[in-house]
């Protein structure tokens, strides 16, 4: 069928040369990092693309979140955190959640 694809196989199990492969083959380009990245190819190609910085990742305690990538789960790319309320909510806040309830 038109439709067939290669089977997935988790990138895991790729050494380098098989992944260099595949990913030029498909006609990507891999950057190292945002400085890599062609000026012509910075408004789509974003330094957010990139994962951040060892400063950054203390001071946003991100091992706390799950970075959810579009090509992974078939989606959007997004953030999941769980939050811990440490407070009950103020009188204007309750306010606001009662009328909208």
């Amino acid at each position: 069928s038109p439709y067939d694809t290669i089977p997935y196989v988790p990138p895991l199990t790729w050494d380098e040369a098989a992944l260099r492969e595949r990913t030029e083959s498909l006609g990507f380009v891999e950057y190292a990092t945002f400085d890599d990245v062609e000026p012509d190819w910075r408004r789509r190609v974003r330094a957010s693309c990139f994962p951040p910085t060892e400063q950054e990742t203390k001071e946003f305690q991100l091992h706390k979140s799950l970075r959810c990538l579009p090509q992974d789960m078939d989606s959007g790319g997004f953030y999941v955190a769980l939050l811990k309320k440490v407070k009950p909510l103020g009188a204007r806040a309750t306010e606001k959640m009662n009328a909208m309830a």
